[in-house]
């Protein structure tokens, strides 16, 4: 396995420098504290992106297991208009609204109180619950029958308190980075 390093404090610049120095046309850009994140969404993503070519999302899901990508050509277009240098936490400012297309994943569950996400120490128990209660289905499982576990297992307990400090914590971070 190779790993590729870039800019330290600039993410989004060092997915282009990652896509320049592979030949990589489109991102698929996943976090990687997002270990759950939506393969179902990942496909969706990539296929409306390979007809538009700009940037792709899908909203609708838990945080951390939505999606977003975009191609290499947008991704340095938004980058040159951009004087920004430090670029972590939010840096999804750099991109212009109207080029973005959003793809609602519609389900009826009731998830904006769960985090799939690992930021806390609590989310490691809510990790090693899903991922040990769910067994070897965790690969193939889909979205919905995911989150109706999580719902009905009550797993998200272990972390959902943290849904706000998640955000005041983000938008602390997003702010000082201005």
């Amino acid at each position: 396995m190779k790993i590729f390093y870039g800019s330290n404090s600039n993410i989004p610049l060092r997915h282009l420098q990652c896509a320049k120095a592979h030949n990589i046309d489109y991102i698929l850009s996943v976090d990687g504290d997002d270990i759950l994140c939506s393969i179902e969404a990942s496909k969706i993503v990539i296929k409306k992106l390979l007809e538009t070519g700009n940037l792709v999302k899908t909203i609708g899901l838990p945080l951390g297991m939505n999606v977003m990508g975009y191609s290499t050509l947008f991704l340095e277009r938004s980058l040159d208009q951009n004087k920004i240098e430090k670029l972590e936490t939010g840096w999804g400012k750099i991109f212009e609204e109207k080029d973005i297309i959003t793809i609602e994943i519609e389900n009826n569950l009731n998830c904006e109180k769960i985090r799939v996400t690992l930021d806390y120490n609590e989310d490691v128990l809510f990790f090693n619950s899903v991922i040990t209660g769910i067994g070897n289905e965790i690969n193939t499982i889909s979205d919905k029958d995911l989150v109706e576990n999580i719902i009905i297992n009550n797993w998200s307990i272990a972390n959902e308190n943290l849904i706000y400090t998640y955000w005041e914590n983000f938008n602390k971070q997003k702010k000082a980075e201005k």
